[in-house]
């Protein structure tokens, strides 16, 4: 987990990255291989994407992604290794 790092909600970065890249929802869920409806659904939060949803929405706007791993999976690490 890389210090200072924030992690915003899913909503937050697609609405992002598409207002950013002047797209509509309907380009950018035809980039994605993706329904409009899903575009729709994530911007408003209805729907929580799986993380390959995630990466093919963000690269339909030309941004790319990277996971970051979460305190509870260091903490879970940091369990796992004292055993």
């Amino acid at each position: 987990h890389r210090k200072g790092a924030v992690m915003l909600p899913a909503a937050t970065v697609i609405r992002t990255a598409r207002t950013r890249a002047r797209l509509s929802q309907s380009a950018m869920a035809d980039r994605a291989g993706v329904a409009q409806s899903t575009v729709s659904r994530v911007e408003s939060g209805e729907l929580d994407p799986t993380w390959a949803t995630m990466q093919s929405l963000l690269m339909a706007a030309g941004w790319t992604a990277e996971p970051v791993r979460s305190a509870a999976a260091d903490l879970i690490s940091a369990t796992t290794t004292a055993r």
